[in-house]
């Protein structure tokens, strides 16, 4: 029976690597008091489990993914069991309402449930369909209700828990730094998945309509602060670029001899031109940089440098 939930495990393995590529991601863990009820209408169920969830978005809301979880419980009067799952799942999401804060989603799952007591353990195959519905508390911590149903043992399972979004996993974007007069264009992010509340270039993530990393960093520019790059007289000066497990990041440097565009901060607090060399001596210590930017301005710098 373990070879049956090890060979699966491996398939959703396989499957979430070969679609690595696909889009954005999110990796999340949970917490779940639940109680649900078996289709004998006898057998109660009550406990607490955790989740640990990863999902790719492919398109428009279209996402595949993966849950490992484990439950333990009671049945009326039985033993304590417990079920260790890896379903592996594809459905939609969406979020609505102001701010976006709210998201509903809809899943089919396929996998394996262990499920394991004091004397014994055994292998089944699970079919699942999930629907739930959460509110943003924060980018990264969300209250969530759901209801899953098992096909095959027409068990009904309801649950409400705590969704920590631990990251975007992995993470892959591109940025454009606009430099004029020694200055560069930075803005204070607002409450983003990423480095909120943090000083940054423009920039995000790269999604899968996007041609490669350039066609990404101009996207988000407009996006973020409206400026259109290809009405700017801007010259390339060179780029920056950051590869660790499981994040990558690419800066292109531009500079400009002056700005004609009104600037309309669309995911940041406020703005300004920076001084480059006061960036690296540290003269705005009232400023919260991301983590990657002295080293960022570091290159910058040099580039200027082998401009003169």
């Amino acid at each position: 029976m373990m070879k049956k939930f090890i060979l699966i495990l491996l398939f959703g393995i396989v499957l979430l690597v070969s679609v690595s590529s696909a889009g954005t991601s999110s990796l999340f863990f949970q917490g779940i008091p639940y109680a649900g009820r078996t289709s004998s209408g006898q057998r109660s169920v009550y406990g607490f489990g955790a989740e640990l969830g990863y999902r790719y978005n492919i398109w428009r809301g279209i996402k595949v993914g993966a849950d490992l979880s484990y439950k333990s419980f009671n049945y009326q009067e039985l033993q304590r069991q417990g079920v260790l799952s890896f379903i592996a799942k594809a459905g939609w999401k969406q979020t609505f309402g102001k701010g976006k804060n709210f998201a509903v989603g809809a899943y089919l799952g396929l996998g394996a449930d262990i499920v394991i007591s004091s004397n014994s353990s055994n292998v089944f195959f699970a079919v699942t369909a999930s629907g739930a519905l959460a509110y943003k508390l924060s980018n990264h911590l969300s209250v969530m209700t759901g209801l899953d149903y098992g096909f095959l043992d027409r068990s009904v399972t309801a649950k409400i828990g705590m969704i920590v979004t631990l990251s975007r996993f992995p993470y892959h974007g591109a940025g454009v730094g606009l430099v004029m007069d020694g200055k560069i264009l930075m803005g204070k992010r607002l409450n983003t998945p990423l480095f909120s509340d943090k000083w940054a270039i423009p920039g995000g993530t790269r999604e899968k309509f996007d041609a490669d990393d350039f066609a990404t960093a101009t996207r988000e520019l407009k996006e973020e602060m409206a400026i259109d790059f290809f009405n700017l007289d801007a010259t390339y000066i060179g780029q920056w670029s950051l590869t660790i497990p499981f994040f990558s990041w690419k800066t292109f440097f531009y500079t400009i001899d002056s700005m004609d565009q009104q600037i309309v901060m669309k995911e940041f607090s406020e703005y300004r031109w920076l001084e480059i060399d006061k960036i690296l001596d540290g003269s705005y210590s009232d400023l919260d940089f991301r983590p990657f930017t002295r080293s960022e301005m570091k290159k910058l710098a040099k580039l200027l440098e082998e401009m003169k």
